[in-house]
């Protein structure tokens, strides 16, 4: 493994185990066994590093989303597929997870600018489904934009653990009471 990758594991194993104040480029270089000096010279600061390995983990689980979602023919199984595979791996994406979920001071300002990005490509995922939905004519959705953007966030409500307190009720049966709803609405038929 060359340097770079090294230094990336070793800032994921660190910053997912103490946070990115805890963690020191002394920490970053023992771990991934190199000096300071070749961590300079790849990355401007450890915040940088950050950046990088929450870069790598939303674009892991971009593209698991996909391959999930690639999978499925109807716009209902592939939304589930891109709940199921999300809520199945972002937790396992400990800094992902943090910089996107959790309001840590320690993150901050980092949060933002993360944040921003992974919704964007939650975005264009959902976006996709409803726009190739209405191709099919499976469904009829006249603003795709504001759509995708209005399920991504309800559909992340999902991922805070407040959101299933006091319900003894699976993931998975929160997922298909929310895609019930959003297919079929709520109005008597």
């Amino acid at each position: 493994m060359d340097s770079k990758k090294r230094i990336l594991t070793a800032s994921q194993q660190l910053f997912s185990q103490f946070g990115l104040k805890k963690v020191t480029t002394d920490d970053i270089a023992k771990k991934a066994g190199v000096s300071k000096a070749t961590i300079y010279k790849f990355y401007k600061n450890k915040e940088e590093i950050l950046n990088k390995v929450v870069k790598l983990e939303s674009d892991h689980l971009v593209r698991e989303i996909h391959h999930a979602v690639g999978n499925e023919s109807t716009v209902i199984n592939k939304l589930r597929a891109y709940l199921l595979t999300k809520n199945q791996i972002i937790h396992g994406l400990v800094n992902l997870y943090k910089v996107t979920r959790v309001s840590d001071d320690s993150y901050w300002p980092y949060i933002h600018d993360a944040q921003d990005r992974y919704i964007l490509k939650e975005k264009a995922i959902v976006g996709k489904i409803l726009a190739d939905g209405n191709e099919s004519g499976e469904i009829d959705v006249a603003q795709v934009d504001l759509c995708a953007h209005i399920l991504v966030i309800a559909f992340r409500t999902l991922e805070f653990p407040w959101a299933l307190k006091g319900y003894d009720i699976l993931l998975t049966d929160h997922i298909e009471e929310l895609l019930n709803i959003v297919m079929n609405g709520l109005a008597k038929k």
